[in-house]
């Protein structure tokens, strides 16, 4: 059913995509799941000047919808890769479409680390590649380059709102804060989104870094854990994680099938943690679904072939 699956996540890829940009060019978040007034970006020194809309497109958060779009972005890769045997140039036409559709829903937040998750992907992939291929993952590094350079060309409101030390000032407070609500409730936390009221009460919980203060917010993954959920919630998904990597680790070892399994997963997995450290997106359970469902999907297709090997070598 791989092309079924690859017109189905072409079609969502398109619809997020489609949403989001229409929030950026009318500048407004059109179906209200979640106020984007804080989500703007301008120019502090000009704040009437020009401002951008960070989209959340059909989800709650802006964050979700870029880190959607990047596990969508290497599912189509994956899912590609098995049909393009026998794909004429309309499903061609549609993987491209799709694609950057995907793309395009990832990089319209205007956030680093999806720029940083894309980078650290083409280094990887170019290092498992040769000829063509490790070209085509350089060109993508380039590519990215040169939209860093467009932004702060053509959108130089929005290139130093994301370049401005004020916010990184602000999350390296955030991270201070985050790590005292820690230190005071350690084994079971604040409890379920009570950090903000927990944080605003407590003037000891204020950490001032460079005169910014912090947001009141975990903004990470790992943070939004061991402070609402404690070493009780935080262990048990850390372990999750490694025994999830250590699986597709030894998937990885047998077979043609498993490494191609593995390398992808190696791309959606980072691209969930490089986006989870600056964001709290395993707090949705609609990136989560999507996170495990491209997962399932890999180590489907790794394990049958996997499984036939073990049962021929017995």
């Amino acid at each position: 059913h791989a092309k079924v699956l690859h017109l189905a996540v072409c079609v969502i890829s398109l619809y997020c995509a489609g949403i989001a940009t229409a929030e950026v060019v009318l500048q407004r978040d059109l179906l209200k799941f979640q106020s984007n007034e804080n989500y703007l970006l301008f120019d502090q020194t000009n704040p009437a000047g020009f401002t951008f809309l960070r989209p959340n497109g059909p989800f709650w958060t802006g964050g979700t919808l870029m880190t959607v779009g990047l596990i969508s972005f290497f599912l189509l890769a994956f899912l590609w890769r098995l049909i393009r045997g026998d794909a004429g140039w309309r499903w061609q036409a549609l993987h491209i479409i799709g694609s950057a559709a995907a793309l395009l829903q990832a990089l319209l937040n205007v956030s680093r680390a999806v720029f940083l998750a894309l980078i650290v992907a083409a280094v990887i992939g170019a290092v498992w590649s040769r000829g063509l291929g490790r070209a085509f993952r350089l060109a993508g590094i380039g590519m990215l380059v040169a939209i860093t350079f467009a932004i702060a060309v053509f959108l130089p409101a929005v290139f130093q709102d994301r370049s401005d030390p004020t916010n990184i000032n602000g999350r390296v407070a955030q991270n201070r804060q985050n790590w005292r609500i820690f230190i005071d409730h350690p084994v079971f936390g604040v409890g379920l989104t009570n950090l903000t009221p927990t944080a605003t009460a407590n003037p000891r919980y204020q950490t001032i870094v460079a005169g910014e203060p912090p947001i009141n917010y975990p903004h990470n993954n790992l943070a939004w854990l061991a402070t609402e959920t404690g070493l009780a919630g935080l262990v048990p998904f850390l372990l999750s994680q490694i025994l999830l990597f250590v699986a597709f680790r030894h998937l990885g070892k047998r077979g043609e099938r498993g490494r191609t399994a593995w390398r992808y997963f190696v791309f959606i997995f980072l691209s969930y943690w490089i986006v989870g450290l600056t964001e709290t997106a395993a707090e949705y359970g609609e990136l989560n679904m999507w996170f495990m469902f491209a997962v399932a999907l890999l180590y489907r297709y790794g394990y049958s072939n996997a499984h036939q090997q073990a049962l021929a070598e017995a």
